[in-house]
């Protein structure tokens, strides 16, 4: 097992080769819609933000009973998040006439679904041209309903966005601290936050997307800012292992991205609670690196 610093207290500096660590973090593309437009020309982009990107505004209408509800989609390709603004929610299975909220124009359809209903769709740019359009499902609960599919992808009219995610992440005895909550569609990480010179702890899983901070509190009361914890696996209970403190003063801890237990490329975040580093991963190699620029230059 490599160490962080030496027998004689020197800081034992990165390998410069990297391991292969493709099973252990993988880079992600999202690609998200900038603008949608109805066959009349108005806008559908909506204020209502999901996953900090504007939705898409529509009005759904079952057939049978023609039951209305304002609902916004997520503007994530391959995504099915929505929001419902007014009126219940349908049941899977029900289908719906997609309309404008606007002019209250129906959409235009575009062939059928593999479900055997048709796919509706909506235009990305105000030439309203069909071969620049994203369609979707009209069946709720279609495994393609409500996901955007492109026609053709224009970088005038989608944003791409490339996030680096963790999956697979181990505490020093070996056991996985991967968890079947997902945070952004990416199981999450699984600990134990414990206080510092008290009895209480939290049971938490923290975003596997490296340079975020989302985390979800299973059980236990969140914990104030400024607090420093002491991490531990949820499965034998052990510390995880500190790099060094973070410049805010509070250790840096680290898990392993494999078994071998390598130092050099674990992830570390800060243990301060609301530290600009807490619970945002970072590749301690690159941590390492900041220390030595810091302290050994």
């Amino acid at each position: 097992m490599s160490k962080t610093f030496k027998k004689d207290g020197t800081l034992n500096i990165p390998d410069l080769k990297k391991p292969d660590l493709q099973k252990a973090i993988v880079k992600k593309h999202k690609t998200f819609v900038k603008s949608a437009y109805c066959p009349k020309g108005h806008n559908l982009m909506s204020d209502v933000k999901i996953d900090d990107h504007k939705g898409i505004h529509f009005l759904y209408r079952e057939l049978k009973s023609n039951k209305e509800a304002d609902i916004v989609i997520t503007a994530l390709v391959g995504d099915c998040t929505k929001v419902y603004l007014k009126g219940d929610a349908f049941n899977d299975g029900e289908i719906v006439a997609i309309y404008c909220p606007i002019c209250r124009s129906e959409l235009l359809t575009h062939g059928d679904c593999e479900c055997g209903t048709q796919d509706y769709l909506f235009f990305l740019n105000e030439k309203l041209d069909k071969d620049c359009a994203q369609t979707f499902c009209s069946r709720i609960g279609c495994a393609k309903a409500s996901k955007l599919h492109v026609a053709e992808d224009e970088t005038s009219v989608v944003h791409k966005e490339e996030e680096t995610v963790v999956t697979e992440a181990y505490c020093p005895n070996g056991h996985s601290l991967i968890s079947d909550i997902k945070i952004d569609q990416h199981k999450g990480i699984h600990f134990i936050y414990k206080e510092r010179g008290g009895n209480r702890e939290a049971e938490i899983v923290v975003t596997a997307t490296v340079a975020n901070s989302k985390k979800i509190i299973l059980s236990g009361e969140p914990f104030k800012e400024d607090q420093i914890v002491d991490i531990h696996c949820p499965t034998c209970r052990e510390k995880l292992p500190i790099l060094f403190d973070c410049e805010c003063g509070a250790p840096i801890y680290m898990f392993f991205l494999d078994k071998s237990m390598n130092y050099n490329y674990g992830q570390s975040f800060c243990s301060r609670i609301g530290c600009v580093k807490g619970s945002s991963l970072q590749l301690s190699e690159d941590m390492l690196r900041e220390f030595m620029v810091r302290h050994c230059s």
